[in-house]
């Protein structure tokens, strides 16, 4: 399982006061012989969204300076949970090479045939499929970046308080899309947010639940998406090099 997880690197930006949460995400992936790279924001800083995105920028700058071998960067935040299944779509995501999120809040990000899958109650189809509805898409729990990609992120600039917001735009500015896998592969724990205590705590409707066995890594022909129905096939997006010359 280690030789999976050996071009990837995990990083983790968290705060002192949720040490327990990040000790029980930190479990969570030594489970596949993962060490992840944890960046603590200064005890100095504000806990403001400001200091969440400066902490989430030093964490894919350390990330991509630390781990020079790593071609794939996992970004994931320091409450999440994550499934068994995960190791077997690692094949898949490298063969894809674009960003894909391994957790979506409720239903409106995923394609209408799998919003209908899941009110189902039976076994879902195993896809990775492209989010629908980017522009209103938040949420950094788990995000899964080629290295080429978390470069152009780290060095690109913007006023975006939140990092999540800010992978979202630059993701809608230079026409890069973003997939995901169906069920998820991770779970936002009901940890309270030290920023917005009061907001909404996303959560996946997909983690957890039964998959059909459909499922092909490194996926291909009609076993790539939802009934094969790509526009265009992401195998022939030229993602990272479009950013690059941007």
């Amino acid at each position: 399982m280690e030789q999976l997880f050996a071009d990837v690197a995990v990083g983790i930006p968290t705060v002192r006061s949720r040490a327990e949460a990040l000790a029980a995400t930190v479990a969570e992936w030594r489970r596949f012989g993962v060490t992840p790279l944890v960046q603590l924001q200064p005890d100095d800083w504000p806990h403001t969204g400001e200091s969440a995105r400066r902490n989430g920028d030093a964490l894919l700058a350390r990330v991509l300076d630390e781990c020079r071998d790593a071609r794939y960067i996992l970004y994931c935040e320091d409450d999440v949970l994550l499934s068994p299944e995960l190791p077997y779509w690692i094949p898949a995501c490298k063969h894809l090479n674009a960003p894909v999120t391994l957790v979506l809040d409720g239903e409106r990000h995923y394609p209408s045939p799998l919003r209908s899958r899941l009110r189902s109650h039976n076994p879902l189809p195993e896809r990775i499929f492209l989010v629908h509805r980017l522009h209103e898409w938040w949420g950094s729990q788990c995000v899964w970046l080629p290295r080429e990609i978390a470069e152009q992120v780290r060095d690109w600039p913007s006023r975006f308080y939140c990092w999540d917001v800010h992978l979202q735009q630059f993701l809608l500015q230079h026409g890069v899309p973003l997939y995901s896998v169906f069920p998820n592969l991770a779970q936002h724990r009901d940890v309270v947010s030290s920023l917005h205590p009061d907001r909404h705590v996303l959560h996946s409707r997909s983690f957890g639940l039964a998959g059909d066995g459909s499922a092909i890594s490194p996926p291909h022909d009609n076993n790539w998406c939802v009934y094969g129905a790509w526009h265009p096939d992401p195998r022939a997006l030229d993602v990272t090099n479009r950013v690059t010359r941007r």
